[in-house]
């Protein structure tokens, strides 16, 4: 379920809490790669939880929040984490944003460190953003999302980790934001990804 918390002493901020609410049955991955699918039911799952209603599903008239769409958004980052030898994926977020509050929030998780929550802020005019929470702190190396729908930032404690993925524009200043997290052992992921990405990954090196 989603909360906005606002208080005179703080400014307005995205509280997430866990509650489970998705009803969406998993998708069918009949077809698909499989780890791939098994993501994307995972961070539909979390998105959904966090807006209190199904937002991604497959019976939505707008194609971009049907989770076969998020599906196809996983798997770009997916194949271009596999043409690199040593990265991999080892977690998923999924959650939502707010555009009038600069505020995201929601659930990250993977099978061995287990799933928590994970919010922060952005800029929208810089198009930067970081945030703390499961498998963060996000953006210390770097956080940055498109016009076009793309999701680039650093994770882990020591910068270490990358989470790559989407927003989708839901409704009104609302929107969902799916990311798949990893590591990569023989190159910097920040060169991995910058071709995906569209636009150089700035940031410091980390070994």
């Amino acid at each position: 379920m989603l909360r906005i918390h606002r208080s005179e002493e703080e400014s307005p901020m995205l509280v997430v809490t866990l509650a489970a609410y998705a009803t969406e049955p998993p998708m069918d991955c009949t077809g698909k790669v499989t780890a791939v699918c098994n993501i994307t039911n995972a961070v539909v799952a979390h998105a959904n939880d966090e807006a209190g209603e199904d937002v991604l599903t497959q019976s939505s008239p707008k194609a971009r929040l049907r989770p076969t769409s998020i599906y196809a958004k996983l798997l770009d980052v997916f194949q271009v984490s596999q043409g690199t030898p040593g990265c991999l994926p080892i977690g998923r977020a999924g959650g939502i944003y707010d555009r009038s509050l600069e505020s995201w929030g929601g659930t990250a998780s993977s099978g061995f460190f287990g799933a928590g929550s994970v919010s922060g802020t952005f800029d929208e005019d810089l198009h930067t953003f970081s945030g703390t929470g499961q498998l963060g702190p996000y953006g210390a190396r770097f956080g940055v999302f498109a016009n076009g729908g793309r999701i680039a930032a650093s994770a882990g404690p020591s910068a270490n980790l990358w989470a790559m993925g989407s927003w989708v524009r839901w409704t009104g200043t609302n929107g969902v934001f799916v990311l798949l997290i990893g590591q990569c052992s023989s190159a910097d992921y920040a060169d991995v990804f910058e071709d995906w990405y569209g636009a150089p990954l700035a940031g410091p090196v980390f070994n």
